[in-house]
């Protein structure tokens, strides 16, 4: 790919990723991409999919919508700030960003502010068992049942940078090597992850977590909470 790529989704048989000046590709399969074509002029950092919708997100607020992956309609977010994140659970879209930005949408296109009750940046989201958590820097930890009403922590003195849900299971992971894991997200405990480098991203597939991060550092585990590097 010639530019950065910074998210992926998977969906309606189609991988999405999007990335540095607005750059969004696709492919059926995960080998053969199409070459990536700006649908924005700022960088996007996240992509996700529900009730029949992509939504990427990205620099100065920048939103985007596409029922198929390729036609993109650029939305309204109502923001300037740096959106990070997106995820799509129990019938909403949410998107955080910087400044402690929230924004929720039942459709995609209309998007609401909501009060988070932090100034930090906000990286990731995801909803799972009932309940949306938020990370961000200086150990941010957000739960909300609603999307609108939250109780923040700071449980680590590290940035939080990404969250999966899988198998019943939250994990964290940030800077430092730090990963966070728990059935219960008002339970996050710290594990060895057999490396210092930042951690960025984690997935779960075929069995399997996978987080990555500085260097092209990747670490892996099979319940989330033994990990080793590859």
């Amino acid at each position: 790919m010639p530019v950065d790529l910074h998210g992926v989704a998977y969906a309606a048989n189609l991988f999405v990723a999007v990335g540095d000046s607005g750059a969004i590709a696709t492919s059926s399969n995960g080998e053969s991409w199409t070459l990536p074509t700006s649908r924005a002029t700022e960088s996007l950092e996240a992509v996700t999919y529900g009730g029949g919708l992509f939504v990427a997100v990205g620099d100065d607020g920048a939103l985007l919508t596409s029922t198929d992956g390729a036609d993109w309609v650029a939305q309204d977010s109502g923001t300037s700030a740096t959106i990070h994140g997106v995820g799509y659970g129990n019938d909403q879209f949410l998107a955080v960003g910087d400044d402690g930005l929230l924004l929720t949408s039942e459709d995609g296109v209309q998007w609401t502010s909501v009060a988070s009750d932090t100034a930090e940046s906000v990286r990731d989201v995801r909803y799972g068992d009932g309940t949306w958590v938020v990370v961000g820097a200086n150990g941010l930890v957000a739960l909300s049942e609603d999307g609108t009403a939250w109780t923040t922590s700071s449980i680590a003195a590290v940035d939080l940078d990404g969250i999966s849900y899988a198998q019943g299971r939250f994990v964290v992971v940030g800077t430092s090597g730090t990963i966070l894991q728990s059935t219960d997200p008002q339970a996050l405990a710290a594990e060895s992850s057999g490396t210092t480098q930042d951690l960025a991203a984690v997935a779960y597939g075929a069995d399997t977590w996978v987080a990555v991060g500085a260097d092209g550092e990747i670490v892996v585990s099979d319940d989330g909470e033994d990990w080793s590097a590859l």
